[in-house]
């Protein structure tokens, strides 16, 4: 029984249809970015890496390739982080840190953001001066330290959490506040609270966590008014406040 081949000229049919959908699909769209450069700006800074994330719905890396102990010092404020699910993680850098320099760092808005292994410090803002999160499902903090960070607040923001701030449910996990300020810059009767970590959402889980000298400085009102300026450690409007087993 003889067997029929395809022709010749059905494979080349075939790659030329092959060829023309691959030329039509659009380009991957790129999930990881890396840091690798201390500088303040340019090829491989950390300012760059940010400015190049993208929303695209999946989920967004940041890495940093770097020697051990590395410091990054801001020039600016880093610009806003929209993707939707992002992750920023130090665990390839041992001892880096991200030094704000009075500047903003992390603001992200989207719906869910983790964040791991890093040293965040003297970072500064209307916000959060160190980390703010409009993640409407949850922020995940792990192995992290935020040092001296603050917010100075205005009428429209009020000032809360000067290190975090966080808008969706909040989990720390082996995290450290130490000398985060939450400043009302001397606007009388501004609505305040948490000098290290404030958080508006359904849930807080904290474990393993330290947390020394934060405060919050508010110009003194009317006698007897104490309705706002609280939580040096921390102030949350949530539903539900989750404790480990």
């Amino acid at each position: 029984m003889s067997v029929k081949r395809p022709s010749r000229g059905c494979r080349i049919r075939v790659a030329v249809l092959a060829l023309a959908l691959c030329a039509a699909m659009p380009s991957a769209a790129q999930d990881n970015y890396f840091v690798t450069s201390t500088a303040p700006s340019g090829p491989g800074s950390l300012p760059a890496a940010v400015a190049a994330m993208q929303v695209n719905g999946n989920t967004q890396t940041l890495h940093f390739s770097l020697p051990a102990d590395s410091v990054i010092t801001l020039g600016a404020d880093l610009a806003e982080i929209t993707g939707t699910q992002v992750e920023v993680i130090g665990a390839a850098t041992p001892g880096l840190t991200i030094d704000g320099n009075g500047f903003r760092i992390f603001r992200h808005v989207g719906q869910s953001l983790l964040v791991r292994n890093l040293i965040l410090r003297n970072g500064r803002s209307t916000g959060a001066g160190c980390l703010s999160s409009n993640a409407t499902i949850s922020t995940q903090v792990y192995d992290t330290q935020f040092l001296n960070c603050r917010t100075d607040g205005t009428l429209a923001s009020g000032s809360s959490g000067g290190a975090l701030f966080s808008y969706g449910s909040l989990r720390l996990t082996r995290t450290r506040f130490v000398g985060n300020q939450a400043y009302d810059s001397g606007t009388a009767q501004l609505s305040m609270g948490g000098g290290a970590v404030a958080v508006i959402g359904a849930s807080v889980l904290i474990e393993d966590s330290e947390f020394f000298d934060n405060i919050t400085v508010r110009t003194p009102g009317l006698s007897g008014n104490c309705a706002d300026g609280v939580g040096r450690a921390w102030s949350s409007n949530c539903l539900r406040a989750a404790r480990p087993p």
